[in-house]
């Protein structure tokens, strides 16, 4: 039985004030990976996704004239290394993406979230997830 893992990340900083922001995928990703990625812009305004991305969440409510969005994609597996661009209101933005292998297909049962917690603390802490799979072995990731 394959558990899933984290296969490989990238992470992506901006630092000019644009409204169009090209993200880096992992230097390896293996097709049919569940690819997750988090963007948090510094401006107000939605973040847009190009095709192939679904969202999950996007919140601005932190009290901050920030944006953060969560949003999948199913691995084609030529992704590896190359970039893709999201929008955003006009300042610098951060991105990580995860490349997850051994998940269930995406496109079947998408990745799901707990309610988005918002506040300001020293030891944040996620609220709970119930996923609707049902008791088995789940990858859990926190973010923060």
């Amino acid at each position: 039985m394959t558990f899933s893992a984290v296969e490989s990340t990238a992470t992506t900083g901006r630092t000019a004030a644009e409204t169009t922001s090209p993200i880096t995928y992992p230097a390896t990703i293996t097709a049919g990976a569940t690819l997750v990625c988090i963007v948090r812009a510094t401006a107000a305004g939605a973040i847009g996704w190009p095709a192939g991305w679904n969202e999950l969440v996007e919140d601005a409510s932190d009290g901050a004239d920030d944006v953060t969005a969560i949003a999948w994609r199913k691995a084609v597996g030529n992704e590896d290394g190359t970039t893709f661009d999201v929008t955003h209101g006009s300042r610098k933005c951060a991105a990580i993406v995860y490349s997850i292998t051994g998940a269930t297909d995406p496109t079947v049962t998408p990745p799901q979230l707990s309610t988005v917690a918002v506040g300001a603390s020293q030891t944040p802490d996620p609220t709970t997830c119930t996923p609707t799979g049902g008791a088995k072995d789940y990858l859990w990731l926190w973010l923060g």
